[in-house]
């Protein structure tokens, strides 16, 4: 059991809106549990018993109550493997009668509880993580949820593009970037051909005082894009865009300017010589007052080596960040840039930062805060949640979105912070999604 003070602070929510939940689907609560021990109580009601996963979404898994022969199953590779946690029921499966359903975290161990009777315990080193309801809402119903231990509000993020949308099979390397009134959301898209070829191309959303406008598609004259950057100088719109190309590398970059972050004018090139270049699908930096500052990876005699892409009044330079070989960088506070090993997950934020391992190889987003800030980060191997890691430790503190996600940054606009990346249920690229980070 979890000690008495262990969870100081609770949040409750009472009845529920969370309808219209698929088969197989989560409907998120705006929360999350940090890394500390905590108590959920939750009262639920299973109309149907038909194993459909309905039940509650907690570190990372599922716990489903729907099971007509066990009361709990799990659900996700992170709580083990998938299946019962006893033999037999020990309380009757009871369609459309609230069960009170208890789970609480010691720090080594998740227990369960239904309607007072112990029904599940399985060791967990970690149960940090999003709250939800899963399974169909033909099923499932929620009455109220209260957790009470490390935990706080969180939005559910906006999805600002589908993967799937009529003719563009993918959306991917989002990015925003900061106007005087409005964020400007990007992503690069995909389609297909009819003889397999593909077709690359920009979508755009406008974000103004919270409300996001409709989706429009950019035109970038006859440029094939691989990855863009965009930033507002003061006086208007700064896009950079590299050429498609198998090995995800160019010798030049397309530069549009714009007023209105809709229509898009060439302006002309960067040549990037012997040094092929990648960008960094983050927006660009603004700093002393009007030069703007964005990131790439190029290829110096064979080395990886991250780079700044500087527009100041006499045109662009490109100029390393790193001696050694490095790769991917992005901003990381006023002046610094962090930085990684390639091949590796260590990170160090110029010029003189310590190397420090991250979750994951993912590109981060930095956020700052004490002994050097954190990253917003794919978490693990396969990227399988957005979290945010303290830099000082490396260890995940909090998690932003319980699933697979890609590509993140961040951008600051009238006193908030919003995160756009790559997420979704199943896969990375499922979805385009914005979230508005907790003050």
């Amino acid at each position: 059991m979890v000690k008495d003070g262990a969870c100081p602070g609770a949040i409750t929510l009472h009845g529920s809106t969370l309808d219209a939940i698929p088969a197989g689907e989560v409907a998120w609560l705006p929360w999350t549990i940090g890394e500390g021990p905590f108590r959920l109580e939750a009262t639920l009601v299973v109309d149907r018993f038909a194993s459909e996963g309905a039940g509650i979404a907690i570190a990372g898994g599922i716990l489903a109550l729907d099971d007509p022969e066990h009361d709990v199953v799990l659900r996700g590779s992170r709580l083990g493997p998938p299946g019962p946690l006893a033999e037999l029921r020990s309380l009757p499966a009871r369609p459309g009668v609230p069960i009170r359903v208890i789970a609480q975290w010691d720090g080594r161990k998740l227990k369960v509880s239904s309607d007072g009777t112990e029904v599940a315990s399985l060791a967990l080193d970690g149960a940090a993580g999003r709250v939800g309801l899963a399974g169909p809402s033909a099923s499932v119903r929620l009455l109220d949820c209260t957790v009470a231990g490390e935990v706080k509000p969180l939005p559910v993020p906006s999805i600002i593009f589908s993967a799937a949308d009529g003719m563009i099979d993918e959306h991917r390397d989002p990015i925003a970037a900061a106007g005087p009134d409005t964020i400007e959301l990007f992503a690069v898209t995909v389609s297909t051909n009819d003889d397999g070829s593909l077709i690359h191309g920009v979508r755009r959303r406008t974000l103004r005082d919270g409300v996001l406008g409709p989706p429009q598609t950019v035109v970038l004259d006859s440029l094939d894009p691989h990855r863009i950057t965009v930033g507002h100088d003061g006086a208007g719109w700064m896009m950079l865009a590299q050429p498609n190309s198998a090995q995800q590398l160019s010798t030049s970059l397309g530069v549009f300017t714009s007023s209105d972050g809709a229509s898009w004018t060439p302006a002309g090139t960067i040549d990037a010589g012997n040094a092929p270049i990648r960008l960094v699908a983050t927006g660009m930096q603004r700093r002393d007052g009007s030069v703007l500052e964005a990131v790439a990876t190029r290829v110096v005699d064979g080395t990886p080596r991250a780079c700044v892409i500087r527009r100041e009044s006499g045109g662009w330079t490109i100029n390393d960040l790193a001696t050694e070989p490095s790769c991917d960088p992005v901003p990381a506070g006023p002046t610094g840039y962090s930085v990684r090993a390639p091949r590796t997950p260590e990170r160090w934020i110029t010029p003189q930062a310590q190397r420090r391992a991250c979750p994951s190889t993912a590109q981060p987003a930095w956020l700052p805060g004490p002994d050097g800030g954190s990253y917003l980060i794919g978490n693990g191997p396969r990227n399988d949640r957005l979290v945010v890691a303290p830099i000082a430790s490396g260890r995940t503190t909090w998690v932003d979105w319980d699933g697979p996600v890609g590509t993140c940054c961040t951008v600051h606009h009238a006193g908030s912070t919003w995160a756009i990346f790559e997420g979704g249920e199943r896969a990375p690229r499922e979805h385009i999604l914005l979230l508005k980070l907790p003050e």
